[in-house]
């Protein structure tokens, strides 16, 4: 599945039978059954990802994309991948074919799926701004 934003796909021969483009499709409905997300690698991405195991091929494209490749990378999490055709679909395969990968997304999967909710971090800054100062020495 490819979502196109509801940009207009390059004229040219029609995609394989197996593509289908769509103007939107909601993440992690997508996530909830896909083996590997190729992205540019938003946070937004990148968590939705990892919230739902999925390895990714991150290809950046600008500001915190590019650190955000390189931290996915380094956490395990998956690999960056040249902005060429054949690089894209070699990183693919190799992620897809690559054990410590899936094991170490599905890790910080079970990380993340262990954290207290949002909520609680707003009550416990409320507790904390409440406390009275600790004298100074």
């Amino acid at each position: 599945m490819v979502a196109t934003g509801g940009l207009p796909v390059a004229d040219g021969a029609p995609p394989a039978g197996h593509v289908h483009l769509l103007d939107w499709v909601p993440q992690p409905l997508l996530l909830s059954c896909a083996d590997l997300l190729l992205t540019h690698g938003g946070y937004n991405s990148i968590r939705e990802a990892v919230r739902h195991g999925v390895p990714m091929v991150v290809l950046p494209q600008f500001g915190d994309q590019e650190a955000n490749a390189d931290r996915a990378e380094a956490l395990g999490l998956g690999r960056r991948s040249a902005p060429d055709p054949g690089a894209v679909a070699a990183t693919v395969r190799s992620v897809l074919g690559d054990g410590a990968i899936r094991a170490e997304v599905r890790r910080a999967q079970r990380a993340m799926l262990a954290l207290p909710p949002v909520s609680v971090a707003a009550d416990d800054l409320a507790a904390l701004a409440a406390r009275p100062p600790a004298p100074v020495r």
